[in-house]
């Protein structure tokens, strides 16, 4: 029963906090993932069918999402990219200081590629930066944001001998 008993594991709509099921609830999920260990990577899609307003919104649901956790070398390390024709990385791969991820956010609010949907270059992107300096024995966590339907539906994993898959890096 909800706040009655010591839990292992919640059911849908309630978050674990100190062994008792608690409401999902915004400051709740933020006291919960405080001090975590993880990688995460987020991707915005910022192709030309994202309006500059949904775009808008959805960098702020970043920026404010990033605030609840602990950002750091030995909690959360994260990630920020962006995909349209190509995928873009803002910073360094895993990002282990706040101040760096909310500044990585800021460029990229402010720099909507707005041309064609290649997602799957950027979930292929994102697993490669997992693979490459991701932390072994910690969860890898992607957090992908897009309005729809991919431009190429080609998976770039089963396309072995595809070309590298295109990035910029925005510093």
């Amino acid at each position: 029963l909800h706040g009655s008993e010591i839990c292992i594991a919640c059911n849908e709509d309630y978050v674990l906090i100190n062994n008792v099921c608690e409401p999902l609830t915004t400051e709740n999920l933020g006291q919960a993932c405080s001090g975590q260990e993880f990688d995460l990577i987020l991707i915005m899609d910022g192709s030309g069918s994202v309006s500059s307003s949904d775009y808008s919104t959805a960098v702020t649901f970043m920026k404010d999402m990033v605030n609840y956790f602990e950002v750091s070398p030995t909690a959360a390390r994260v990630t920020v990219l962006q995909f349209s024709n190509d995928v873009t990385i803002y910073g360094s791969p895993y990002e282990s200081s706040a101040a760096n991820v909310q500044s990585n956010l800021d460029t990229l609010a402010n720099d909507q590629k707005s041309d064609n949907t290649y997602t799957h270059d950027a979930i292929y992107y994102a697993w490669q930066t997992s693979q490459n300096h991701g932390r072994q024995n910690v969860p890898q966590m992607v957090i992908l944001l897009t309005d729809g339907e991919a431009t190429d539906g080609v998976c770039p994993v089963e396309e072995k001998d595809r070309k590298s898959t295109r990035l910029n890096s925005s510093h």
